[in-house]
């Protein structure tokens, strides 16, 4: 592994850390190196807040100048204003003479434009390093930016024997370690999305107060009955129409969306194949015997993961 590796593997390493704190904007970590030793780093902390490139700058202690310095950063310097000012330009003014990026960023608001700046200003600028990589951190991000849709997780938990519930009874399928990484996951998306079975037989609060309560918008597939008067925090969607339910999940800038069941709403993604990723949480000890039957998996490379009492499948399409 170069040094360039290295430095735009440490910017992921910082972009990782505000995972669910940023979206719509994508995660994104800075280094400034000099003569090959890190000298500052920064990275985008929360929405509306100075993106990494700035962070990293204002940590530069003083008697070092950019100049003498390269700029690395995993996704490329913004090119316009939103909450905050254009990077390309902030790190021209500051005076860096060659900055190292992991990939283009996507949006058609940048796409080249930030590192087309750069070098129109006598700023070296080596791209494409470690891209898949950088891709794959930032696959919400650039989903959301091809595809004009959430990415799309769906999540379920699922006896020994193949069951993940019985009807109008709230079962608990999955031990407390798994419980937590689950509220993790939550804490990681933009909104989380159950059916009215689910909702009317479990009444579950959807959030993630066993990690650290960033919670996910709240959505709920009512269907085509009389709705009922919920709190405000539920966004409540009157028909079964997914592409329609995506658009205005696009529409609210939510770049992603976890989908937590129950099997009619699950099945309902896995069979018009609208899904990215999908997560189950497989009992080892609890048998049901009867109930409703867990969906079919995809046929997709899973990472398993054992806990003490409950199996993780990951797998990404």
């Amino acid at each position: 592994m170069d040094n360039h590796e290295i430095h735009i593997n440490r910017c992921l390493a910082l972009a990782k850390k505000a995972i669910g704190f940023v979206a719509p904007n994508p995660q994104v970590g800075s280094v400034i190196v000099k003569n090959g030793a890190v000298v500052a780093e920064g990275y985008h902390q929360s929405f509306g807040k100075p993106h990494a490139e700035i962070n990293a700058i204002a940590n530069l202690p003083k008697g070092i100048s950019p100049k003498d310095c390269v700029l690395y950063v995993n996704l490329e310097p913004c090119n316009h204003r939103g909450k905050t000012p254009p990077c390309s330009h902030a790190i021209v003014k500051a005076g860096f003479k060659h900055v190292v990026v992991g990939m283009v960023d996507p949006n058609e608001r940048v796409n080249g434009s930030g590192i087309d700046y750069l070098k129109a200003n006598g700023v070296k600028v080596t791209k494409n390093i470690l891209q898949s990589k950088c891709l794959f951190s930032n696959r919400r991000f650039v989903l959301f930016q091809k595809e004009k849709r959430p990415y799309i997780i769906l999540k379920w938990a699922e006896s020994e024997d193949g069951y993940i519930g019985k009807e109008g009874e709230r079962v608990e399928i999955s031990h407390w370690d798994a419980q937590k990484i689950n509220h993790q996951w939550r804490s990681q998306e933009a909104a989380i999305l159950i059916g009215k079975n689910t909702y009317l037989t479990d009444q579950p609060k959807l959030d993630a107060r066993h990690w650290d309560n960033n919670d996910p918008s709240k959505w709920l597939i009512w269907g085509a009955s009389e709705i009922p008067d919920l709190d405000e925090s539920w966004n409540i969607w009157n028909n079964s129409n997914l592409p329609s339910l995506l658009e205005s999940m696009k529409n609210n800038d939510l770049q992603s969306v976890i989908v937590e069941g129950g099997q009619k709403v699950l099945n309902s993604f896995l069979d018009a194949g609208l899904y990215d990723e999908i997560r189950v949480i497989k009992s080892k000890h609890v048998q049901m015997g009867s109930g409703i039957q867990a969906p079919q998996r995809p046929a997709l490379n899973y990472e398993m993961k054992e806990l003490s009492e409950d199996i993780i499948f990951t797998g990404i399409k």
